[in-house]
């Protein structure tokens, strides 16, 4: 099956400061009284996505910008992490505000307003984003995160009508920024028989492409996966069934064996090893990896016109654990409504985000799957 998205390139997208962490979601009750305000917008989300041309665009000295958008995420059930996403008529962006449980400030359908100034305009591997200066330098963005910061640029306004979704049979043309982080409806998706996942043998060690022996890719073919993706539980047991004993330790053209193989000994590990020669045990990477197992973020491939795309779901969203309907597995159409994301690559591709299963619907007739 000819594939529009590069497993290799996808990789990067979950290094540890950008992937899912557990989000603990809550209801506080009687909504919190907020004094709302009404501004006017300077100029579009659309207009301001364009002024980002590859390289980050910092606004230090922009006194006068405002956007504004309705809210069309909700972190309700832990499949979006630390940001919002707002919308106009013109396109969506994502806000990093670094907080979690945002569904009960930014409510769906509620007007908010966001003044540039001080703020990056920046982009994660093609996907545009508005968050503040990484100091870093590692990433183009980061989040606000102090709440200071997002008072002084983050605004509530009145809660309007939701956004009503984008209808589409077809998947945009590629890195169209008026469909990056745009609410939308893709109609008949049909399984694609792919999934994607990186895991690692130790992840509180270096994960990126240059340490190659801390990545195992679960790629070309399904795994065993019939879940949206896998709790820390649901992997050991992948793992205890032999389900990816055919994985490879590794990435690129740097391979280190099945991950069933023995840890090298002089490689990034070598301590582990001599930990376990001590007591007279070998060390394979299958053990690593279940000793390190934690919630695994899957995305799951279905085939629409246009090519691929690719549904990522956190391994703490609440439904991790769902298994995906028979008759989906088999190629029942079905449509699905969520935020449209776009990754870049030598490969590009598209990607969403749902809030929650009841955004994914038999196309035949409406109907929720569960």
């Amino acid at each position: 099956m000819k594939k529009t998205i590069l497993i290799a390139a996808l990789a990067a997208l979950f290094c540890a400061c950008e992937e899912f962490q557990p989000v603990f979601t809550s209801d506080y009750g009687k909504p919190e009284v907020v004094e709302t305000v009404d501004m006017d917008a300077t100029m579009t989300i659309l207009q301001l996505k364009n002024k980002y041309k590859g390289v980050p665009v910092s606004f230090d000295n922009d006194d006068e910008n405002i956007i504004s958008g309705i809210v069309t995420s909700s972190d309700s059930t832990g499949n979006f992490y630390k940001s919002i996403y707002i919308q106009d008529e013109t396109s969506g962006i994502e806000v990093k505000l670094g907080k979690y449980n945002l569904y009960n400030e930014y409510k769906l359908g509620q007007r908010v307003y966001v003044k540039i100034k001080d703020l990056t305009l920046g982009a994660y591997y093609g996907q545009i984003q508005l968050g503040y200066k990484d100091q870093s330098g590692e990433y183009e963005t980061a989040y606000l995160e102090i709440q200071n910061l997002i008072d002084r640029h983050v605004f509530r306004g009145a809660i309007e009508a939701k956004v009503k979704p984008e209808v589409l049979t077809a998947l945009p043309a590629a890195g169209n920024k008026a469909y990056q982080g745009k609410l939308v409806t893709l109609k008949g998706l049909v399984y694609a028989n792919e999934v994607f996942a990186l895991i690692y043998p130790d992840p509180n060690r270096p994960h990126t492409k240059e340490n190659p022996e801390n990545r195992v890719f679960l790629s070309d073919g399904v795994w065993n996966i019939k879940t949206w993706s896998l709790s820390e539980q649901a992997c050991k047991k992948h793992l205890m069934a032999g389900d990816w004993d055919a994985a490879e330790v590794g990435s690129g053209a740097t391979r280190f064996g099945l991950i069933t193989s023995a840890v090298k000994s002089d490689g990034m590990f070598s301590d582990y090893v001599k930990e376990y020669k001590d007591k007279g045990e070998t060390l394979t990477y299958k053990t690593m990896l279940y000793n390190n197992a934690a919630a695994q973020s899957i995305t799951q491939y279905f085939n629409i016109s246009g090519g691929s795309l690719g549904l990522r779901s956190s391994g703490y969203a609440k439904f991790n654990d769902v298994e995906i309907p028979a008759d989906v597995l088999s190629g029942t159409p079905v449509d699905m409504t969520g935020v449209l994301t776009w990754y870049e690559s030598s490969s590009p591709c598209w990607q969403l985000t749902i809030a929650s299963l009841d955004d994914v619907v038999y196309s035949s007739n409406g109907k929720k799957l569960y």
